[in-house]
């Protein structure tokens, strides 16, 4: 069992980077650690040949085998409080650690207490990542369950008809409109590749290519284009075509401003 000291975050499931936070005299200093989630088998060949006669080959060793980063090399004062590092880390889904008590005016016992927290917490990552194969489980699985969830939505885009398909395409734009809040990137991109699919299934009157391209422009005035865009299209099925002239209007106005 660990000694390290979670204050957000689980040592049994460790997320491979973390905050770590001593406390001196009632002032919080800090630093954030990083378990390296790959390797290199030879560093030399970074290093300048000027420089290789000067390193010995033992400190070549010594980096080679280092799995983990500290930054700073040693804890630096933090300008706030607990409750505002605990806040950072929640936004940030970083493990935060407390390190105990140091004399910052011992700053080399500061480093040697900083790296022993980074070996201790890259060993729990270890476990968890390597040991149970989780890393090759995650990119499998991931790949996998994208590949298979991509034919079932095309599967089930298939047999709606169009008034359901508009509906379904109303929902992913609500979706990516809070991805982007959240700055999601990666499901933003599969819920365009689902606008796709729905688009291959509409007239092309439906103009959903429009509506992808102002879903990656990203701002105030594309996304009350796409809302207008997406009445439109609903209208085109109600056979209202004295509003889809209205709405044809409102963007022709919307299109023309700076």
């Amino acid at each position: 069992m660990t000694d390290l000291k979670f204050i957000i975050g689980d040592p049994s499931t460790p997320s491979g980077h973390a905050m770590v936070y001593f406390d001196s005299d009632g002032i919080l200093y800090a630093a954030y650690i990083i378990d390296l989630p790959i390797t290199a088998e030879d560093i030399s060949k970074y290093i300048p040949p000027i420089y290789k006669e000067q390193i010995d080959q033992l400190e070549i060793d010594k980096m080679m085998n280092k799995k983990n980063l500290a930054y700073p090399l040693g804890p630096e004062k933090y300008e706030g409080d607990l409750i505002s590092l605990k806040k950072l880390c929640k936004i940030r889904k970083d493990d935060l650690l407390y390190g105990g008590t140091i004399e910052i005016i011992n700053p080399i016992n500061s480093m040697s207490k900083l790296n022993q927290i980074a070996d201790e917490y890259s060993e729990l990552c270890k476990k968890f990542f390597d040991e149970n194969l989780i890393i090759g489980e995650i990119f499998k699985k991931s790949s996998n369950d994208l590949n298979n969830k991509n034919i079932k939505d095309e599967n089930t885009y298939s047999i709606m008809n169009e008034a359901n398909l508009l509906t379904e395409l109303t929902k992913i734009i609500g979706e990516i409109d809070y991805a982007e809040t959240n700055n999601e990137k990666e499901t933003i991109r599969i819920q365009v590749e689902k606008i796709k699919s729905i688009k291959d299934l509409l007239p092309a009157n439906r103009k959903i290519d429009e509506i992808i391209f102002h879903v990656n422009e990203s701002n105030e005035k594309s996304k009350e284009i796409i809302s207008i865009l997406l009445l439109r299209a609903f209208s085109l099925l109600n056979e209202d075509y004295i509003k889809v002239q209205e709405l044809e209007n409102m963007l022709i106005r919307l299109e023309s401003e700076n």
